[in-house]
């Protein structure tokens, strides 16, 4: 009789202890996460934390981080474990958007411009006044920064990517993030740091274009065989 009220109020009191501790412990990880740390619990090591930021047009985008599904951009992603990371944001009939990447440690890690082009660029109605001169006039301000050195593509003195093919011809995209170039006769868009290569849509000529743009880089008009023509690729 003693001996079982003795068993009760042991349990009792391991119950209360472990109860306690996990109250302790699951405070302990929240107060952890809401700093920026988190439980390594491979190591049992407490690491700093980092923070993805993604955001772009078309803004509803969906997005995934390794293969997991994440949302429509705009996405803030706190407490991210340091390390190598794949994002890949997509939308039915644009091309894909795919970045490899290191989060560091208390450091955010930053997409801020992205922007998805159509698969299949659609012929763009406009009236245009402009001579071919004229044209070719406007066109020159994206041009500047801009050098093209047979294969390879420079913007401010900096090196953007480099080819198989000579570069015919490349122009600075409206938001200065991207370069709109050409190669034989594909028309193509890359970022300034030589991610995402995509093609936009092939011209009938080897001749080099010029380019100028309509609705903010919506649109883009270009020269070929003396003919102003345009394409929507957003």
């Amino acid at each position: 009789m003693v001996q079982g009220k003795i068993k009760k109020r042991i349990l009792f009191i391991i119950f209360w202890v472990l109860l306690i501790a996990s109250f302790i412990f699951s405070a302990f990880l929240i107060l952890l996460k809401a700093n920026g740390y988190q439980l390594n619990y491979k190591n049992w090591k407490i690491v700093q934390t980092g923070m993805i930021i993604l955001s772009g047009d078309p803004n509803l985008a969906q997005a995934t981080l390794n293969g997991r599904k994440l949302g429509h951009l705009p996405l803030r992603l706190s407490n991210i474990t340091p390390g190598n990371y794949e994002a890949i944001v997509e939308q039915e009939n644009y091309s894909l958007w795919k970045r490899t990447f290191r989060v560091e440690p208390g450091k955010a890690t930053t997409f801020q411009n992205i922007i998805l082009f159509l698969t299949q660029a659609q012929d763009y109605s406009f009236k245009e006044s402009s001579t071919i001169d004229g044209f070719k006039e406007e066109a020159a301000k994206y041009t500047q920064g801009v050098e093209i050195s047979a294969a390879e593509i420079y913007y401010e003195n900096q090196l953007v990517t480099r080819f198989s093919q000579n570069v015919l011809s490349a122009s600075l995209y409206p938001d200065r993030k991207h370069l709109i170039f050409q190669v034989a006769n594909e028309i193509r868009v890359i970022e300034l740091d030589g991610g995402n290569n995509t093609l936009l849509f092939n011209i009938n000529s080897q001749e080099p274009s010029v380019f100028n743009y309509r609705e903010n880089g919506r649109a883009v008009l270009y020269l070929e065989q003396e003919q102003i023509l345009g394409k929507t690729i957003r």
